[in-house]
């Protein structure tokens, strides 16, 4: 965000900066995460695609997908 005169303003290419941002934790590969943190993720998982935010949300899943591989 560029502050221009006593406005802000968002440059091109920020928010989808930004939103890497988001889930740069999630997307490591040394990300390790256990099932007590399953609703929280869930909860996260459909927040973002209640956003609209399919890569978040494909990474949300991935991650709940592991914990059922791990709860098996």
């Amino acid at each position: 965000m560029v502050r221009i005169g006593s406005k802000s303003h968002v440059e091109p290419g920020v928010v989808g900066w930004a939103l890497a941002w988001d889930s740069i934790c999630e997307s490591c590969t040394f990300f390790v995460t256990t099932i007590e943190f399953r609703p929280t993720l869930e909860r996260q998982r459909d927040d973002v695609a209640a956003k609209g935010q399919v890569a978040r949300e494909q990474i949300s899943n991935g991650l709940l997908n592991r914990l059922d591989g791990q709860a098996s």
